[in-house]
């Protein structure tokens, strides 16, 4: 088997039984190399569910060297993102104070509400959805609680159909880097569909860094992820296709799965829906 095979089974063992059954026996064998294997999943942000499905393992022969070095990487993930969801608070309650409406995506939302544990889904920034109108009031409020534009794509016009999102990073020691969104995918032909004014009547409520918020339905929310997956990524994102396993495996009976088809065809994102799918 393997590096990528075996890593593939062990951090899928959290959402699925088949691989489950597999990584127990896997776990237990004291041929495996795990350097590869431990080098593969820091390289993809999975060490923190490398190191969970080890510990879950009773009699697990993998060293303890490799143990307490992933064992570092959760500690670091839990504290990272510990201090993430403190600014994502901060940036929330100043938003709701200027009736911006935002829909919190990717890390941090899949955190608080598909994984075990949100040190399991490690976050490298805050991603944030809001309607274009309410970029300048938005930018307003990051700039006086202390953060600046780190990037930001060209503008043509005033329309916000040529680019998806404006980058910023706080000014303190953490520089917690925050990307606002109003486009769902970054690709011309999308950029007049799956925006914020579109998704906004069909988010959901829930309770994130203390506060109330939104997140994506969980149709959109499944679209956006195979779309995300596909076309940003290429196809090559070890830890899009978590997320997606561990979307199914705790909500794929509150999918409405005719909804979730059709709007795929009108939105044109068959394709990669389907492709992920068949991969997760």
């Amino acid at each position: 088997m393997t590096p990528q095979e075996l890593l593939r089974t062990a951090v899928s063992s959290g959402y699925s039984q088949d691989s489950a059954g597999k990584w127990s026996q896997l776990a237990r064998d004291s041929n495996q190399n795990w350097l590869p294997v431990v080098q593969l999943a820091k390289a993809s942000n999975l060490g923190p569910l490398l190191f969970d499905a080890i510990r879950k393992v009773p009699g697990s022969t993998v060293p303890y060297s490799i143990v307490d070095d992933l064992h570092q990487l959760y500690i670091e993930s839990a504290t990272h993102n510990l201090i993430i969801n403190q600014k994502l608070g901060e940036i929330l309650r100043g938003l709701s104070k200027i009736n911006v409406p935002v829909i919190v995506l990717k890390g941090a939302a899949l955190s608080a509400t598909i994984y075990p544990e949100p040190a399991l889904r490690p976050m490298a920034d805050l991603d944030l959805l809001i309607p274009f109108s309410s970029l300048p009031a938005a930018r307003l409020l990051l700039e006086n609680i202390g953060y600046e534009i780190v990037f930001m794509w060209p503008m043509k016009d005033d329309s916000g159909l040529f680019f998806n999102q404006q980058i910023f990073a706080s000014d303190d020691p953490s520089r917690c880097i925050v990307e606002l969104h109003w486009r769902l995918i970054d690709i011309p032909y999308y950029t007049k569909t799956f925006s914020a004014e579109d998704i906004l009547p069909r988010a959901v409520q829930f309770s994130i860094a203390g506060e109330d918020s939104l997140t994506l339905s969980l149709e959109d929310l499944l679209l956006y992820l195979c779309a995300h997956y596909t076309y940003h990524h290429l196809g090559s994102m070890p830890i899009a296709q978590v997320d997606i396993g561990y979307l199914l495996s705790t909500s794929e009976s509150l999918i409405d799965w005719k909804e979730l088809i059709s709007r795929s065809v009108d939105l044109k994102l068959s394709l990669p829906l389907q492709q992920t799918l068949l991969e997760s």
